[in-house]
């Protein structure tokens, strides 16, 4: 395969250069720069691959036909158009629980009939999977964070939706929104789908207290993890969770 010529294209926002070649069989053929490749690509425009397995690959039978098909990418990425475009907080709140219900609906550790008062109790658990196989620390986590929701629809009829994540810097200083995106050092789970939410300032006040909660337990037991300390907390007749 020879080079035959490289092109030059300025449109809009894009300015690059692509190389074409040509094969024995007459088969013109290109691979896009990488940066231009990343842009498509994030506008959710599909791309082929080369035998190298690099993306942004085109072939035509004519020279103005490979042209053409770069041309057409150009103006699919330039046919963005925004039908929506607002704020919403994407949150994930996992609990981690394995637990029955007796006949009187109180919370009991297992479904033996000595603790449900009754032989058909079922397991009730939080939303991730736990059980004899797979145990796991009882447990509560929380994540949530506002941010700017974007989606984009071209000319092809792809759907394109974008998160953009809120500085405290972009929010209104004594909202919730701005509370919420201040706690520190926060993550999501890996690998787990977020949900989310629009925003309103109730809504972000909702994870507020629910954070604020967990941190508000932290202070009573952070300090308390001893065996002495557990006692004492035993002995003082404390309410953890009031």
């Amino acid at each position: 395969m020879g080079l035959l010529k490289t092109e030059r294209l300025k449109r809009q926002d894009l300015n690059f250069s692509y190389k074409i070649y040509v094969n024995k069989e007459g088969e013109f053929s290109t691979t896009l720069p990488t940066d231009i490749v990343a842009l498509f690509s994030k506008a959710g425009i599909a791309l082929d691959r080369n035998r190298a397995r690099n993306q942004g690959y085109l072939f035509a039978d004519t020279y103005e036909g490979l042209k053409k098909k770069v041309l057409e990418l150009i103006h699919e990425y330039h046919s963005k158009e925004t039908i929506e475009d607002k704020i919403v907080v994407q949150y994930i709140i996992q609990t981690t629980c394995s637990y029955c219900l007796d006949i009187d609906g109180n919370i009991v550790p297992n479904r033996s009939p000595l603790w449900t008062k009754t032989n058909d109790s079922r397991w009730k658990g939080g939303t991730i999977d736990q059980h004899a196989m797979e145990p796991k620390p009882y447990g509560f986590q929380v994540y949530a964070r506002g941010c700017q929701k974007e989606v984009n629809k071209y000319k092809s009829g792809t759907i394109k939706t974008e998160y953009h994540y809120l500085g405290i810097n972009d929010i209104e200083e004594g909202t919730y929104l701005h509370w919420l995106n201040s706690f520190a050092a926060m993550t999501a789970p890996r690998g787990e789908k977020l949900k989310e939410i629009d925003y309103t300032e109730e809504n972000a006040k909702f994870f507020v207290d629910l954070i604020t909660s967990i941190c508000q337990l932290n202070e009573k037991i952070k300090d308390f993890v001893t065996p002495d300390k557990i006692l004492s907390i035993i002995n003082s007749k404390q309410k953890l969770l009031r």
